[in-house]
């Protein structure tokens, strides 16, 4: 059962992620992402983490890590905020949330 609501978290998070970046090219963004195999490739990492979507246009970035019920307790989360909040230059860091069963 527990590999079964892993795997099924980590659909849902790279789904979330998928959606995010069609959105955020549809905007006319630069986009790099993690997990999804996406061609322009990962972002890079920032303070021993990377995050799932940086989003570049003109001069603003913005950094989304796609969470889920089960991920945003978790203090790795928290932690990655954290580095991600105090990143030089970076404008937003924005967390998707979704019921997972």
């Amino acid at each position: 059962m527990l590999l079964a609501q892993i795997e099924n978290d980590t659909q849902i998070r790279n789904r979330m992620i998928m959606a995010l970046v069609r959105k955020l090219l549809s905007e006319g963004y630069k986009v790099s992402a993690d997990h999804i195999g996406y061609p322009n490739g990962i972002p890079e990492e920032y303070k021993g983490y990377i995050p799932d979507i940086v989003a570049k246009k003109d001069d603003k970035e913005l950094i989304f890590e796609a969470e889920t019920e089960k991920s945003l307790p978790m203090e790795d989360t928290k932690l990655k905020w954290l580095a991600f909040s105090n990143k030089p230059n970076n404008d937003v860091l924005s967390a998707l949330k979704c019921r997972v069963s």
